[in-house]
């Protein structure tokens, strides 16, 4: 699989997905044995580190929670909007230059 196909993976499934994960195995170690409670071990090493890795934290945390509860959107709003925009543009430029950097150093365009 393509490392920037890898990166995008992980950026869409969140870090609450492996946590969920990692529970998941925890309990399915507890219950099973031999070969197959050693390769449920190692799965749950590698959601363990996914898991480490990803960013945990929610910025806007705090204005989603008041424009979710009012279901009102005001005008000191638009600024949080505005740097989301922001950033989603900043990411999209950043992938989409690192995948062209390393396509053209593979000469696979």
């Amino acid at each position: 699989m393509h490392p920037v196909v890898v990166v995008l993976f992980l950026l869409l499934f969140g870090e609450g997905t492996f946590y969920f994960l990692k529970t998941l195995l925890a309990s399915a170690i507890e219950k099973t044995e031999g070969l197959t409670a050693a390769l449920l071990k190692f799965l749950k090493l590698g959601a363990d580190g996914i898991y480490m890795i990803l960013p945990t934290t929610d910025p806007y945390a705090e204005v989603k929670f008041t424009v979710y509860g009012s279901l009102r959107f005001s005008d000191a709003n638009w600024t949080y909007l505005l740097y989301t925009l922001c950033y989603a543009t900043a990411v999209t430029i950043l992938f989409y230059l690192l995948s062209t950097y390393f396509m053209k150093r593979k000469q696979l365009i």
